[in-house]
């Protein structure tokens, strides 16, 4: 916009280096900077810079990192400023409830995962094994690219399921129901409907699809919750029997999991819930919120 002549940039420090994703503003900062000349640096930092290796291999493309330094709790520069902590790590089975809603996104993607593995694009078609980046990465040919598009799509509503819950999976799954809506309004305006939009209407409008918008809503609470209230009732009956006071702290990844915790926890009486989201976008909580 020509407030800043990016010619003149010699130095990009860039704070919670692990959004830059897809196309955060980072990835268009570090790519406008780039496009008028190639003498600058980036420092990147991040406390959390990714869940596994393709994801942090992807930062490192976006921000043009040449060389990476790690630091762990027990490094001699930053253990001094750490406090002890103990992790326990609890492994929750999907259970039947949550399987069934993955049955039903897998009939709905077979046709299309299986076609991209008859095509030799994916070495599975079985949603349980699947990430949506491997389907983001997948090398494809002809008319499988729709498939792609498409089998990314579910993909992405499935491990929402796995991971956040019911409303996380229905989020993405409205996202392709509205695709008919979005198309019609590119129209209007006159523009184009790329084909992939247009497969993604296909889908929207078919019965299995609208079945499936509704079958996850069925599946009652993510496992992880019920573990989640199991540990919190025992952490505050045995804090009580001890005569002490305590409070806890839940963090998850996505807003509308917020909600999905705070109403199971919510629902009982022995908890008392205060929901806690930060200022990005619109829907996040102001600073003086916040403080209270």
């Amino acid at each position: 916009r020509g407030v800043l002549d990016a010619s003149r940039i010699v130095l990009l420090v860039v704070d919670e280096a692990h959004r830059a994703l897809k196309k955060y503003a980072y990835c268009s900062v570090i790519k406008h900077v780039g496009f008028r000349h190639a003498h600058f640096r980036v420092l990147a930092l991040s406390a959390t810079p990714g869940a596994d290796v393709a994801g942090v291999q992807d930062v490192v493309d976006n921000l043009r990192i040449a060389h990476v330094e790690v630091r762990t709790e027990e490094d001699p520069d930053v253990a001094p400023h750490t406090h002890a902590r103990l992790v326990e790590r609890v492994v929750c089975e999907e259970g039947a409830t949550l399987r069934a809603g993955l049955d039903a996104l897998q009939k709905v993607a077979n046709p299309f995962l299986n076609r991209l593995k008859a095509g030799q694009c994916l070495h599975t078609s079985d949603l349980a094994q699947l990430r949506s980046y491997t389907l983001l990465k997948a090398q494809v040919h002809g008319g499988l690219f729709l498939d792609k598009h498409v089998g990314h799509k579910l993909c992405m509503a499935a491990e929402a399921l796995r991971q956040y819950g019911v409303q996380g999976c229905v989020e993405k799954l409205q996202q392709i129901a509205r695709a008919p809506r979005d198309a019609e309004a590119k129209r209007e305006k006159g523009e184009p409907v790329p084909a992939g939009d247009q497969a993604l209407c296909r889908l929207a409008a078919s019965p299995s699809f609208r079945q499936l918008l509704e079958s996850p809503k069925t599946t009652g609470e993510h496992p992880k919750v019920v573990k989640l209230r199991e540990l919190l009732l025992d952490h505050f009956r045995r804090a009580a029997e001890a005569g002490r006071s305590s409070r806890a702290m839940v963090f998850t990844g996505t807003r509308h999991s917020v909600d999905e915790i705070g109403d199971a926890l919510g629902r009982c009486t022995e908890l008392r819930v205060q929901r806690f989201v930060g200022q990005g976008g619109g829907d996040g909580m102001k600073q003086c919120s916040q403080r209270r």
